[in-house]
């Protein structure tokens, strides 16, 4: 915040004298002086620009810390459908929904085998078995550092909401049902 207020002043202070050497400019008739008030303009154009871009990106993150520290088990909960089992914990969520990426809501949660069989029971998700290594060969670099379903271990099931290029949401399940991680597509 402290940035925004020095840079916009620089840029304030730098158009008030653009503006006072023009106006003497003027009442001098001196096409010199004219042209470098010009130089004073320019720079106040830049420091503005600059601290334009400060207050664009105080407010961007501003944004993504409101989103991302909302209520988790009722992201959880919208997401997946139902009441949750109480054995349910959600320990990460980021919400990236409001960007225009392939993903946009992603959850790291501790779980129990009755809520996998909850979500299997719901008809909406699919199963599919596979090994973590083959299907998480081309990670997207945005994925939150801690969204790591290859390492549960030799194989997870995977839960698949939609198939083919159309998959809107996947869950991934650790093979003694203890830990999931849920992430949702934003396909536009």
């Amino acid at each position: 915040m402290n940035q925004l207020l020095l840079w916009g002043s620089i840029a304030a202070g730098f158009f008030l004298l653009s503006v006072i050497l023009f106006l003497l400019a003027i009442a001098r008739k001196n096409v010199r002086l004219s042209l470098i008030s010009i130089i004073p303009f320019a720079l106040s154009g830049i420091t503005g620009c600059y601290a334009a871009y400060i207050a664009i990106n105080l407010t961007y993150y501003k944004v993504v810390n409101e989103v991302n520290t909302g209520d988790e088990q009722n992201s959880y909960r919208t997401l997946l459908g139902g009441e949750p089992d109480a054995c349910v914990e959600v320990l990460n969520y980021r919400n990236d929904s409001f960007k225009t990426k392939s993903e946009s809501v992603w959850i790291k949660a501790n779980c129990c085998g009755s809520e996998v069989a909850r979500l299997m029971a719901t008809g909406d998700l699919r199963a599919v078995k596979t090994t973590p290594s083959a299907y998480f060969v081309d990670r997207d670099a945005d994925w939150p550092e801690w969204f790591t379903p290859w390492q549960m271990g030799d194989s997870i099931l995977v839960l698949q909401r939609g198939s083919g290029r159309e998959i809107l949401q996947e869950v991934y399940v650790s093979a003694d049902s203890t830990e999931l991680y849920v992430v949702k597509m934003n396909i536009p």
